[in-house]
């Protein structure tokens, strides 16, 4: 990749000093290996090619069948246009099942309030006696307990607190995971073998691969400045770039989030506990400073159910009418 510079003197220039460098600094370790962007335009694509085996079981027909479109990122997050021909029928139930749905049911509230549409339309979040829905440009939460909003109308911004869904913290990280693998190269997977096993084990708790350190990336910006599409990329380490450092990296951006994440247990990394990473700054960051993204690093081993989870969700006010009837009627 060509190193990008920043000319603070040219007055025209919009990207961020420190972000940018930061990303040259990423661009001088790491090269993309896979990138992928989709917009609501977009046509629909396959990855790999037709009846082909499968790189999650191995298998092939007439043993296992490739009769649905399996989704190469998730359909919760509003992908329509990316596939993959490389993922049987039935490993692709076994993966919604076990993975998609923990990380779906984690971004609940999320998608709710940013007008995500997944594969049954806009989703209704109903937890206890709160109720929300949305038509993707206006939301209703007019059936939210009043304690858990908090308004600031000087700053045009509406701040709903509430429990997700229970959720399993290995398998959300899992399906970030599971994601990588659809959209890696064919040759990179011989360095994945036991990644692939682990993704593979039904039971989280029973495992061959017990962990310390699962490290997410999680960032959110503001309502207003929202990611156009999905975007997908895969980064890979350098030969000259510190092996501590993990081989493969993956990161998604859609709507208002970014989430990234190190592709554990590679035959090219010297350890299996990754306590540190480098950040790669998004067109956010680059745009607007690394203030505009709030980012959160989250440990995601937890191999069993979280209950009670409180997530805080921010809207901004575009038009200084569209939050106040609903907490002052």
């Amino acid at each position: 990749m060509e190193r990008l510079y920043f000319d603070n003197k040219d007055g025209k220039t919009n990207m961020n000093k420190d972000a940018l460098n930061a990303l040259n600094d990423i661009m001088s370790q790491y090269s993309t290996i896979a990138s992928h962007h989709i917009t609501d335009e977009s046509s629909k694509q396959f990855l790999g090619v037709r009846n082909s085996i499968c790189r999650f079981c191995k298998k092939t027909t007439p043993d296992v069948s490739f009769k649905k479109d399996a989704h190469a990122l998730p359909h919760c997050i509003g992908n329509n246009a990316l596939f993959t021909y490389n993922e049987c029928d039935l490993c692709n139930y076994k993966f919604g099942r076990l993975l998609e749905n923990e990380f779906a049911k984690f971004m609940h509230l999320n998608h709710t309030i940013s007008g995500v549409r997944g594969k049954n339309g806009y989703p209704k979040y109903k937890m206890d006696d709160a109720l929300i829905k949305t038509t993707g440009s206006n939301i209703d939460w007019s059936d939210v307990p009043i304690e858990n909003i908090n308004h600031n109308k000087d700053a045009g911004l509406i701040k709903i607190k509430q429990k997700i869904p229970a959720f399993i913290p290995i398998a959300m990280y899992k399906c970030f995971v599971k994601m990588a693998l659809t959209l890696m190269p064919d040759n990179e997977l011989v360095q994945f073998e036991n990644t692939l096993d682990w993704i593979n084990e039904e039971n989280h708790q029973n495992t061959k691969y017990p962990f310390e350190n699962l490290l997410l990336f999680h960032g959110n910006v503001a309502t207003t400045e929202r990611f156009h599409g999905i975007s997908a990329i895969l980064v890979k380490r350098m030969d000259n770039t510190d092996r501590t450092k993990p081989y493969i990296m993956f990161r998604l951006t859609y709507a208002t989030f970014m989430f990234q994440v190190p592709i554990p247990l590679s035959k090219m990394d010297t350890t299996k506990k990754v306590t540190e990473f480098p950040y790669i700054p998004n067109l956010p960051d680059l745009k607007f400073g690394f203030n505009k993204m709030e980012i959160g690093l989250m440990n995601l081993h937890y191999t069993e159910s979280l209950r009670g989870t409180e997530m805080t969700v921010t809207i901004k006010d575009l038009d200084g009418s569209g939050t106040v009837k609903y907490i002052d009627a």
